[in-house]
């Protein structure tokens, strides 16, 4: 895939509108991650989760008449669904749901700091993958790293939640539900890990891609997405905190890169 708009300027008009589709679709996280994500992923040239779209495009009539809500929940089980070969990680269990009511009143009687956390996450986040994308030079992330990329979103959800004032039972619910599903998105990206970690990663990624890897995923990316997820889960860091992650990226440190191999055929740019 390419950029919907390959290397031609957007045009002014165009541009404001998406920036403002996105800031909708940001707004409430609860209902709109996918959708985000999807559309972004489909803008930016590296959407791949075709499993899950056409799943998405299969949810009866009757639950895309009950609104954005029920929608939002049916593609959570769904995505429940398409990870169930792969066991929940020891490291990232469950939230306890009556503890976690509890403590979100303790994040929303701090905004700032809460939307500080979870600002800060995700702007590092997003400029680590996107770093990745410009130096590897890819259109997508590996794909036991394709979960990061749905975890920007929610802590943007977090944090606009956490500024929009009051601390309300529906808000602290809503609160709750966003961090239920960092917690499961965490949980998936560690879960994948864990899996491709039982397998070599030697040839199977160019050396510009390892590097990129090693500069847009470093010690501070990952102590920050870190701090933030264990800040939200209400616990503090530990040496299992995001250990798959870690892992992985020491693995791609140490990974011979792909061979090589000369080809007759131009270059893809060529015309």
């Amino acid at each position: 895939m390419i950029k919907l708009w390959h290397d031609i300027e957007v045009p002014r008009g165009i541009a404001e509108n998406h920036d403002t589709f996105l800031a909708i679709l940001k707004s409430d996280a609860t209902k709109w991650v996918f959708w985000h994500d999807w559309y972004l992923g489909m803008w930016e040239g590296r959407f791949t989760d075709w499993d899950l779209a056409i799943d998405v495009a299969k949810i009866p009539d009757d639950v895309w008449e009950e609104g954005a809500k029920a929608v939002a929940k049916a593609i959570h089980e769904i995505e429940a669904r398409q990870e169930t070969d792969l066991p929940r990680p020891d490291n990232v269990p469950e939230l306890d749901r009556s503890k976690l009511l509890n403590y979100v009143q303790k994040l929303l009687a701090n905004p700032d700091m809460t939307a500080l956390a979870a600002e800060g996450a995700a702007q590092t986040l997003r400029q680590a993958i996107a770093t990745y994308l410009r130096d590897a030079p890819a259109n997508t992330l590996p794909d036991a790293l394709a979960h990061l990329e749905g975890l920007p979103t929610l802590l943007d959800g977090i944090a606009t939640l956490a500024k929009s004032g009051g601390r309300s039972e529906a808000k602290v619910r809503q609160m709750a539900d966003l961090i239920e599903a960092l917690n499961a998105k965490v949980a998936q990206l560690e879960a994948q890990l864990k899996e491709a970690r039982t397998k070599t990663v030697n040839g199977l990624f160019t050396q510009n891609m390892l590097r990129a890897a090693g500069t847009a995923f470093g010690a501070g990316a990952v102590a920050t997405l870190g701090l933030s997820v264990r800040h939200f889960f209400g616990e503090w860091p530990d040496e299992f905190t995001l250990e798959n992650l870690r892992g992985f990226l020491i693995d791609l440190e140490t990974a011979t890169p792909i061979e090589s191999t000369n080809s007759s055929l131009p270059p893809a740019t060529d015309v």
